[in-house]
């Protein structure tokens, strides 16, 4: 019997992170680069998270090469995104994806998993 793959994206589609990792991003941005990284008017859903990195640096730190310095945004970002987890109380799943989940397991024709842009770390904190 073949089996049908069925993937899913982690925030809006698994789990209401309520927009945590740009409040995240924002956070590490100045931690690490000393600037503001805000998005407003920057399309970032659906992204990379080294993408939207990259974008950011480009933006607020002209001339600032973003790689010598993923490292360290990426740790700020896990410490800062873990910290608004711990403030939000966690992060909800969206509705009835508890119960699709379930039902699809239940389904030896189908094998789940994740397609996402997050870093791994950061990915693994927020499920």
């Amino acid at each position: 019997m073949a089996a049908n793959l069925v993937l899913f994206d982690i925030d809006g589609t698994l789990l209401d992170t309520q927009d945590a990792g740009i409040l995240a991003y924002e956070r590490a941005g100045r931690d690490v680069h000393g600037a503001v990284f805000t998005f407003v008017d920057v399309p970032i859903h659906g992204r990379l998270d080294p993408e939207n990195y990259a974008d950011a640096v480009a933006r607020h730190c002209p001339g600032v090469d973003p790689s010598a310095h993923e490292a360290a945004f990426q740790a700020a970002y896990g410490r800062e995104l873990s910290a608004i987890a711990d403030e939000m109380g966690g992060f909800r799943p969206c509705p009835g994806v508890e119960r699709l989940l379930e039902r699809l397991r239940e389904e030896s024709s189908i094998q789940l998993g994740l397609l996402t842009g997050n870093w791994a770390a950061t990915g693994r904190l927020k499920l």
